[in-house]
């Protein structure tokens, strides 16, 4: 019997429905449905994981697995096409949802002094520091694509930014603190 369930993340693709999230019993696992149904599991023996996003292309269906060993304070970051893996990171506490368009996935991985834009599985470029700022930190929330530019919403220290490409293309003013409200859409 499942005692809980959450829905973390949501695509569609034509008529069908895409919900990740996870499912608890005594112990998290990873679930994606399709329409209801339970699709894929994914289970890599921590603490909490849970499905953080979900893309479709074709008849592949893309997933952002987020993993965290509390009692190691371990974050993994997985993507996998449909029940494969096709990549891993242990090295980052942070991660945008998966954005993926004519076959290649990518994300923006970060800690809380950096974030790096990821394309199948390769590090391209770190996100820029915006200049003149005294703040300190970095967090990230959200990517969005728009033919070849990718768009990323986060914050380096309390000022709200959108980075294109990985510069600097807008920065709110520093009493707009609720960046995580907000979405990037291109």
């Amino acid at each position: 019997r499942v005692l809980f369930r959450s829905v973390r993340a949501l695509a569609a693709n034509g008529n069908d429905l895409y919900c990740g999230g996870y499912l608890y019993n005594g112990r998290y696992a990873a679930t994606l449905w399709k329409n209801s149904v339970p699709l894929y599991t994914f289970d890599d023996g921590s603490n909490m994981v849970w499905v953080k996003s979900v893309a479709v292309e074709g008849n592949d269906v893309y997933s952002l697995v987020y993993s965290n060993n509390v009692s190691m304070s371990k974050d993994i970051v997985c993507v996998y096409r449909n029940r494969e893996k096709i990549f891993q990171t242990e090295d980052y506490s942070q991660c945008t949802n998966l954005v993926v368009k004519d076959g290649h996935y990518y994300l923006v991985l970060g800690t809380t002094d950096r974030a790096d834009i990821y394309a199948d599985g390769r590090k391209t470029k770190s996100l820029a520091i915006p200049s003149g700022s005294n703040d300190f930190g970095i967090s990230i929330s959200e990517a969005a694509l728009c033919g070849s530019d990718l768009y990323v919403l986060g914050a380096y220290g309390k000022n709200p930014v959108i980075w294109q490409n990985g510069e600097p293309m807008y920065i709110l003013p520093k009493d707009y603190t609720n960046h995580e409200s907000l979405s990037v859409v291109p």
